[in-house]
């Protein structure tokens, strides 16, 4: 009988055809796939609630990817309103427009919150509180899934490198979950360390989005969670990474972790 996952959040979890599928067909997953495109930190959360209230039966895991406050909800969209798509999408932007799902009113409504309105504390404050307090309602409400794991898709602390063209944050950030296991490792900044990544004009661009390329990487991340960690655990990059890491010193990393965890497996069976 085949195992069941579950993918709840933004563009990182957002494509089945990429590393997603990769990762189920590897080890033999049949996916529930509901990671959407700019999703704001409420879609998912809704989406999670949705499923965990009608679903009959159980599913094994539960992988749940939080996602950046500077997105705006909006319940018409399937695709959230964000900095990019404001700025830098002009053609989607169109679309909403002649479908009449947006007004002119609204885009420049987004616009001047993303221009004046955004605050580095108010943001900071929504990147900690919402996704605590999902993990509690999860761990208070959770009848569906036998493991939840928290994959992030922001940090806390963000800087451009000029020098290096790159996007990168600082992996000092820490979150303590109760309803499943903690992978610390930012996707946006690994993002940024990935060959592919270039910054232009302040957007990223690459050939492929992150989460369609085949990344055995995110798969071997994925797995190893959820081979060794339990409820309340956390795989920490921290140790291992710095604002300066390449994508050879991720790699590095997950490999030094996970020796770490097969001896202890091992000393344990």
């Amino acid at each position: 009988m085949s195992k069941k996952i579950a993918f709840f959040g933004d563009s990182f979890v957002g494509g089945y055809e990429g590393w997603i599928e990769v990762f189920c067909k590897q080890y033999n997953f049949d996916c529930v796939h509901i990671g959407k495109y700019g999703a704001d930190q409420i879609y998912p959360f809704v989406q999670w609630q949705k499923l965990n209230d009608t679903y009959e039966g159980k599913i094994d895991v539960c992988v749940y990817s939080h996602t950046d406050a500077h997105r705006l909800f909006h319940e018409d969209l399937s695709v959230n309103i964000n900095h990019n798509t404001l700025y830098g999408n002009k053609d989607k932007l169109d679309n909403w427009l002649n479908s009449g799902l947006v007004t002119h009113q609204y885009i420049n409504a987004a616009k001047d919150y993303f221009k004046y309105l955004q605050h580095p504390l108010e943001t900071k404050m929504r990147n900690l509180l919402i996704p605590i307090g999902i993990d509690k309602f999860m761990n208070d409400n959770n009848r569906v899934f036998d493991k939840i794991v928290h994959l992030w898709s922001f940090a806390q602390n963000r800087e451009y490198i000029h020098k290096n063209i790159a996007w990168k944050a600082k992996p000092t950030w820490y979150f303590e979950i109760v309803s499943g296991m903690n992978i610390i490792l930012d996707l946006t900044n690994l993002s940024a360390s990935e060959p592919q990544f270039k910054l232009i004009n302040g957007f990223c661009q690459r050939p492929l989005h992150f989460s369609l390329e085949n990344s055995d990487f995110l798969c071997d991340i994925l797995y190893t969670a959820i081979k060794y960690y339990g409820k309340g655990s956390s795989l920490d990059f921290r140790p291992y990474i710095n604002i300066d890491s390449s994508w050879s010193d991720y790699v590095e990393a997950l490999s030094k972790i996970k020796n770490v965890l097969e001896n202890k497996y091992e000393k344990n069976n």
